[in-house]
């Protein structure tokens, strides 16, 4: 009932979704925007209508400092409703990819309707400006795709797997499967070739693909199915059936391992998950992360940082971590007869890393944690650090650590 402002980004807002948010959310206005990263990530935006229904919703036009334009082949500005290729020029813009200077050039281009030396950037997506000067966002005009908030080129990913030992031909795919996107690869081994396990093909792909381009499943087939005009037939690829978790169980130990093991199995679809099961090589992606971290506070309060799941992907590890880390919530005040170091936690709340200072840190001294301050008192004039202290000695929210030698 306390949400009034929503901003969806990232991936192309259907109508569909727009509806549901009216029906649920009544009392909120619902905002489209759009932008790619080399663009200050959002350049227009859209309020969303009611009425619209399942619509889907335009992006509206650009916000300040930005410029969009629609053009042909030719670069020229295509007529009010017809499609072009989408192109940004203005402030937001970056400068270029660093290192990159031929992708920079292929891409940002100078800009035939501005001064000379402005540039403007070449975004593959298709568009369209309506009567009333709003755009609509219509896809990709090449063979890039939107997975998970991320551009990738399937191809790069096909190429990678293709080259895999044994490998005669390869096909990758976005799907969405019950427990989210995935990126699927398909491939026909060399006769008397085997598929490599699922970890060994990871790490050989580890080498040449960042980590959100590499599939979460490998399906091996005898032939990938084609249209009568010889094209990769992408409906006829079978999903994947669900598997056990790769290598060696282990069960849990303690109520932690085995939360988190139910967990990883529940947000990516594995069977049989064991404390040694890593979350990102059984298909966990960002998202699904975020969806661990409000599932696993929701069930015991517990704080999941993104950097700890990342540092410590297994059940075992990432239950030793947080351990580590809630076991030093305490409500007595420090020892005013000892010494006391105050430490202030970073913009994100994220404390797992004060574990290691305070391991190392003279038994002599009170290590006092401050949990997600306020910094409010010290814009205050006059203000300091020892009026944010005394404010949370006042609302006894710290943790002292227990968690040294």
């Amino acid at each position: 009932g306390s949400v009034r402002n929503v901003v969806a980004i990232g991936e192309a807002l259907t109508g569909y979704l727009q509806a549901r948010f009216h029906a649920t959310l009544p009392r909120a206005t619902l905002w489209n925007s759009y932008g790619p990263t080399e663009a200050a990530v959002g350049v227009t935006l859209w309020r969303c209508r009611r009425e619209d229904g399942e619509r889907a919703p335009p992006i509206g036009a650009p916000s300040w400092n930005t410029r969009l334009y629609i053009l042909d082949d030719d670069l020229h500005p295509v007529a009010t409703g017809d499609t072009g290729e989408l192109f940004i020029a203005g402030l937001p813009l970056a400068r270029g990819y660093h290192g990159r200077p031929e992708l920079t050039a292929e891409t940002f281009l100078p800009c035939p309707f501005e001064a000379p030396g402005t540039r403007m950037y070449r975004t593959g997506d298709l568009a369209v400006r309506g009567e009333d000067g709003e755009i609509e966002f219509l896809g990709r005009g090449d063979s890039q795709v939107k997975f998970n908030g991320i551009r990738i080129e399937l191809g790069e990913i096909e190429a990678a797997v293709a080259g895999l030992p044994g490998v005669a031909r390869a096909a990758v795919i976005a799907r969405t499967l019950p427990h989210g996107a995935r990126l699927i690869a398909y491939v026909v081994m060399r006769p008397g070739a085997a598929c490599p396990a699922m970890p060994t093909i990871r790490e050989a792909l580890g080498a040449t693909l960042p980590r959100y381009m590499i599939p979460s499943f490998v399906v091996p087939l005898e032939a990938l199915p084609m249209t009568a005009s010889g094209k990769l037939d992408a409906r006829a690829l079978p999903d994947p059936a669900a598997d056990d978790a790769p290598g060696a169980f282990r069960a849990p130990a303690n109520a932690l391992e085995a939360l988190l093991a139910r967990l990883f199995g529940d947000l990516t679809g594995a069977r049989n998950v064991g404390v040694d099961h890593s979350f990102f090589d059984l298909g966990g992606t960002s998202l699904t992360a975020m969806r661990l971290a409000a599932r696993l506070k929701a069930t015991n309060g517990m704080i999941l940082p993104m950097r700890a799941l990342v540092e410590y992907p297994t059940p075992a590890g990432l239950a030793a971590a947080l351990t580590r880390v809630d076991g030093a919530r305490h409500t007595s005040l420090p020892n005013r007869a000892r010494p006391a170091v105050f430490v202030f936690p970073g913009a994100g709340g994220d404390d797992l890393s004060l574990a290691a200072p305070c391991e190392a840190c003279d038994p002599a001294v009170d290590m006092v944690v401050l949990d997600y301050p306020d910094w409010r008192p010290l814009c205050r004039p006059g203000a300091g650090f020892e009026a944010l202290i005394a404010s949370f000695v006042r609302t006894r929210v710290w943790r002292t650590s227990s968690c040294r030698r």
